[in-house]
């Protein structure tokens, strides 16, 4: 069965045409960003890996969180679900780890 006619690709004819294209992409752009398996913004997952940099994440209701220090006895304040996620994507950079946003490049 001759199967050269099915589904040909007449745009990119060999490897290296994609490697050349992958290459220039990362030149313009940066390499692309990694993060370690299973990550999300569930609040189950951030109350975890929060946990582990030294932070408590709570929910407060209608959508409302609290991030602290843990130990931090002090009133905390009510974030909105875009101010948490400016605060622990501070914490994750201050830490050496990758954010959730995409920052602008410099």
């Amino acid at each position: 069965m001759d199967t050269s006619l099915q589904a040909p690709n007449r745009h990119i004819h060999d490897r290296s045409a994609i490697d050349a294209m992958t290459a220039k992409w990362i030149a313009e752009h940066g390499e692309p960003r990694r993060f370690e398996q299973g990550a999300c913004t569930h609040l189950d997952y951030l109350q975890r890996r929060m946990e582990g940099l030294g932070y408590t994440l709570k929910y407060c209701g209608r959508s409302f969180y609290s991030l602290t220090k843990t130990g931090d006895k002090r009133k905390t304040r009510r974030l909105t679900h875009y101010q948490l996620f400016q605060k622990i994507d501070a914490i994750l950079v201050e830490h050496g780890q990758q954010p959730f946003k995409v920052r602008a490049r410099a």
